[in-house]
């Protein structure tokens, strides 16, 4: 068997606690992988949301190991109930023992996403864990009020990293639900550009959980990103980083939920480099954009004709139109006429119905200004 050490409750604990925020399954095969670098122990756990790593105490021995996170657990305990635990691997096995026990468990085979090289980060700021920790709480707490299922649903999974005028701070939005930005900052030393970074609020509230279960002390904390074209931002306090990635903040976030439900619906997708989706509905190229306002929108636009002149008769119809008109409103783009219709991003399980909902609109509308003699360089829905 090859020993990778005996490993202390603190050692263990610290693994635990960090991998916790991870959340490795063991269906997916997944676990914390462990192997010696420079003369150290090192544990590496990371998947989608969130990557950590920890150095621990001294140690040589080659190659690499995946624990299962409940074995590791189980380690954790025995520490606690004995003078020492040694870890062991064979045979596609790890193995502890202490003085009066021994367990085992398969090793898992799904390599952990690595943190990665912060040595090209241009921003740095320093300040300690004791604010880290006032920051985490009150960035990620929410809303003091008794949502609905729908409500809490609507309320971005954003939080946002600012650093700026000698502070570093987190911002959650929860306008959606009609109550108030949470926005702690505290002071710091930054060096390099100041800006903003936004990350998932569900992992910067467990990691606040695991300041709490690992009753973290008042030790240097460093926030690190390139915060204007970095994909990751990194927290590091004494021997121990986490990384997360960058998330889109604002109506950018519901891009993937668009796509989705637009190849869902069988449509084809034309995706442009500005952020625009065509899909053809019918005759129609139906051109949609995410916008942010008071709350985020999809902007859906249907090019009726091009070409026309823009006389006071034309605007005046359109505005008759519009005044008699819920849904989908018509307006001049240059010599366009356009049929437009928005709809809240949270509210895109109903993308089916406002699509086909402006495109009727945009029929009628037209057949009603061909029958009148407007022309241009195309009558037909696009």
């Amino acid at each position: 068997m090859l020993s990778l050490g005996v490993i202390t409750e603190s050692e263990l604990e610290l693994v635990r606690g960090l991998a916790y925020v991870i959340w490795p399954g063991e269906q997916n095969n997944e676990g914390v992988l462990v192997q010696a670098n420079n003369g150290r122990r090192v544990w590496n756990a990371g998947g989608k949301f969130a990557a950590v790593q920890l150095v621990g105490d001294t140690a040589t021995f080659p190659g690499s190991y995946i624990i299962p996170l409940r074995f590791i657990r189980e380690c954790e305990m025995l520490a606690n109930l004995e003078a020492k635990v040694e870890l062991f691997v064979t045979d596609g096995k790890a193995i502890a023992i202490s003085e009066h026990a021994r367990t085992e468990m398969d090793l898992a085979k799904t390599p952990p996403t690595m943190i990665e090289d912060p040595s090209d980060y241009s921003t740095k700021s320093q300040f300690s864990s004791v604010g880290l920790q006032q920051l985490l709480e009150f960035g990620t707490l929410t809303p003091v009020e008794v949502l609905t299922e729908k409500e809490t649903d609507s309320i971005p999974n954003v939080s946002t990293f600012v650093i700026a005028e000698g502070m570093v701070g987190i911002r959650s939005e929860y306008k959606e639900v009609g109550c108030k930005t949470a926005f702690p900052r505290w002071e710091a030393e930054i060096s390099g550009p100041e800006g903003e970074f936004a990350v998932d609020r569900f992992m910067l509230r467990r990691m606040y959980n695991f300041f709490i279960d690992m009753k973290v002390g008042a030790l240097p904390a460093t926030v690190a990103a390139d915060l204007e074209n970095g994909g990751y931002l990194q927290i590091s306090v004494e021997n121990w980083t986490i990384q997360f990635p960058r998330v889109p903040s604002g109506a950018a976030r519901f891009y993937s939920e668009l796509t989705g439900r637009l190849d869902n619906l069988g449509l084809n997708v034309e995706e442009g480099s500005d952020g625009k989706v065509c899909v053809q509905i019918s005759d129609c190229n139906v051109v949609m954009q995410l916008l942010d306002g008071r709350v985020p929108i999809l902007r859906s636009t249907i090019e009726l004709i091009s070409g026309v002149e823009s006389t006071p008769d034309l605007l005046q119809e359109i505005q008759q139109q519009n005044e008699g008109r819920i849904f989908t409103k018509y307006f001049m783009s240059e010599s366009s006429v356009i049929a437009c219709a928005d709809l809240r991003c949270s509210d895109l399980y109903h993308l089916e119905d406002h699509l086909n909902g402006l495109v009727n609109d945009s029929d009628l509308l037209g057949t009603y200004l061909a029958s009148l003699g407007v022309t241009g360089d195309e009558m037909s829905l696009y």
